[in-house]
C-alpha cells in the first residue's frame, strides 16, 4: 500500500482526523490506562486504610489477612498496625518476584506502603464503637478497597498476594473466595487474644468484605439476559429494537423434542421496566415461545458502557 493510501485510511479510520494525532494518541494509550491504574490502587488502599482507622482496628476486629494479624499484634505488643503490615509483607515480596515477576511487586509495594502509613497517620478517629457497624461499614470498605486494587491489575499484598499466587495453580477458584479460606484462618488465631464475640463480628466483617469483594470484581453495571426460542423471530426482534430499543441477535437452534430447527434470539435489557416489555411483545407475537432469563453483570458495549482496559 502507498503512503497516501495508508494516511487516508488511517485518517478515514479515525473520524478524518490527523493520522499523526492519531498515531500519538495510540501511543498515549498505555500510558494514560498505567496513570489510571496506579490510581485506582493508591484509592483503594486509601479505602482500605480507612476502614482500619474508622473501624477495625479501634474496635479489635481482626478481619483475617496481614491487616488482621497486625491488628492482633498491635494489641500485643503496641506496635504501630502499619509498621507490622509493612515488615510481614517482605518476604512475600521476594516470593512473588521470583514467581510472578518485580512488575506486580512494584504495584503490590504502592498498595502496602500507602494502606500502611494510612493505616497509621490518616487523620480520621474512630466513629463508632458498637460492634456490628464497625464490622458492616468496616467490611464494605475493606472489600472494596480491595476490589479497586485488584481491577487496577494490583494487589494489596498480605493473604491477597498469597491467593493470588495460589490463584496462578488453580484458576478456576474465585479469588474472593480463597481470600477468605486463608483469612478464615488469621481470623480463628484472634480469638486467643480477644473474646469470642469480637472474632464472630470479624467473621462477619470477613465474610461481607469477600461478598464486596467479589462484586467490585464482576462490576455493577448489572441487566437481563433474555433468551426467546420462537418460531416468529424476525416479528418479535423487530419490536424489541422499535419499541424497546435493544438489539437482538439471532442463534440457530435445533429442537430435540421433535428435531425442528429453531431460532433463538438473546437480548440484553438494563432493568425490570424493559423486561417486562420484552415479555409482552413476545407473548404478543408467538405466545409458544420458549423464553428464559439469566442475570448478566458488567455489560459493556453499545447502549450500556464502554469497554474499560482491566
Amino acid at each position: 500500500m502507498q503512503p497516501g493510501v495508508l494516511t487516508g485510511a488511517i485518517a478515514c479510520y479515525n473520524g478524518g482526523r490527523n493520522p499523526a494525532i492519531f498515531m500519538q494518541d495510540r501511543k498515549d494509550m498505555p500510558m494514560k490506562h498505567m496513570a489510571k491504574n496506579l490510581m485506582l490502587i493508591v484509592a483503594g488502599s486509601l479505602l482500605m486504610a480507612a476502614s482500619m482507622r474508622l473501624f477495625l482496628v479501634p474496635n479489635r476486629i481482626a478481619p483475617g489477612g496481614v491487616s488482621g494479624l497486625a491488628t492482633v499484634m498491635h494489641y500485643v505488643t503496641g506496635i504501630k498496625t502499619g509498621v507490622v503490615i509493612l515488615v510481614v509483607n517482605l518476604p512475600l515480596f521476594v516470593i512473588a518476584a521470583v514467581m510472578e515477576g518485580w512488575g506486580l511487586v512494584g504495584k503490590t509495594l504502592l498498595s502496602v506502603v500507602v494502606m500502611s502509613l494510612g493505616t497509621d497517620y490518616l487523620p480520621l478517629p474512630a466513629v463508632t464503637d458498637n460492634l456490628w457497624i464497625a464490622c458492616l461499614f468496616g467490611g464494605v470498605m475493606l472489600g472494596f478497597g480491595l476490589g479497586l486494587i485488584q481491577r487496577a491489575d494490583g494487589n494489596s499484598g498480605g493473604t491477597a498476594l498469597i491467593s493470588q499466587l495460589i490463584r496462578r495453580f488453580v484458576p478456576y477458584i474465585s479469588m474472593a473466595w480463597v481470600l477468605f479460606a486463608v483469612d478464615f484462618i488469621v481470623v480463628a488465631l484472634s480469638v486467643w487474644v480477644f473474646t469470642i464475640e469480637i472474632t464472630l463480628h470479624a467473621l462477619v466483617a470477613l465474610y461481607i468484605s469477600s461478598v464486596v469483594f467479589d462484586r467490585v470484581l464482576e462490576g455493577f453495571v448489572a441487566g437481563k439476559g433474555i433468551y426467546i426460542v420462537t418460531m416468529e423471530p424476525v416479528a418479535i426482534a423487530q419490536r424489541i429494537m422499535r419499541e424497546v430499543g435493544r438489539g437482538c441477535t439471532s442463534i440457530d437452534a435445533h429442537g430435540m423434542f421433535k428435531g425442528e430447527p429453531r431460532k433463538m434470539l438473546l437480548c440484553i435489557v438494563k432493568n425490570g421496566r424493559e423486561l417486562i416489555r420484552v415479555k409482552r411483545i413476545v407473548e404478543q407475537v408467538d405466545e409458544r415461545s420458549f423464553v428464559f432469563v439469566a442475570d448478566v453483570r458488567e455489560v459493556m458495549g453499545e447502549g450500556f458502557v464502554r469497554y474499560r482496559g482491566h
